[in-house]
C-alpha cells in the first residue's frame, strides 16, 4: 500500500500484522522500517521505530539475517536520535550475525566516521573492510549525513 501513496494505510496494515503475530521478526522489521522512513514522522515516531526494531532484533529463533537487518535499521534510528555510540554497539551485534552484509558495512563506515574511530579502535579491521566496500554500498546522502550529524554535535 505504501507504494500506492498511502503510508498511513500501510502503517495500519503493518500494525494489524504485528498485532496478529507479535513475535514475527519480519513483520516487526517491516513496521520498524516503515516508521523510521516515514516522511517527517508523518505516520510514526523515531521512538516507536526504535522500540519496534529492538523487538525485531531480539525475537528468539528469528533468522540471523532478519535480526542483523533489524540491528542495522535500529542503528539508523539511534544515529538520528544522536546516540552514535549505542548505534556502534548495535552494529557490532549485527556484525556477529551477518559480517558480510553490505548495508552493515555501509552503516559501520558512517557510524565510525561519526564517532571518530580510526586505527586505535579495536574494530579497525571491520572499519577497513567497511570502507573497502563502501564505494559500492554508500548512498549518495552518506557524506551529507555525516556532515549534518557532526555539525549538530559541534554546535550543540
Amino acid at each position: 500500500r505504501d507504494r500506492l501513496g498511502d503510508p498511513a494505510g500501510a502503517l495500519n496494515v503493518l500494525r494489524e500484522t504485528v498485532a496478529a503475530s507479535p513475535l514475527n521478526a519480519r513483520s516487526l522489521l517491516a513496521l520498524g522500517r516503515h516508521l523510521l522512513h516515514s516522511p517527517d514522522g508523518a505516520v510514526g515516531s523515531l521512538d516507536e521505530a526504535s522500540e519496534v526494531l529492538r523487538r525485531a532484533s531480539s525475537v528468539k529463533g528469528a533468522p540471523g539475517e532478519v535480526s542483523a537487518e533489524a540491528f542495522v535499521s535500529l542503528s539508523e534510528a539511534l544515529v538520528r536520535a544522536g546516540d552514535a555510540e549505542e548505534a556502534l554497539s548495535v552494529l557490532r551485534r549485527a556484525a556477529a550475525l551477518q559480517p558480510d552484509m553490505p548495508a552493515l558495512r555501509t552503516r559501520l563506515a558512517l557510524v565510525y566516521s561519526i564517532c571518530g574511530s580510526r586505527e586505535e579502535d579495536a574494530d579497525a579491521e571491520t572499519m577497513r573492510v567497511a570502507l573497502a566496500h563502501a564505494g559500492k554500498d554508500l548512498s549518495t546522502n552518506w557524506s551529507a549525513e555525516v556532515w549534518a550529524l557532526k555539525s549538530r554535535e559541534h554546535f550543540a
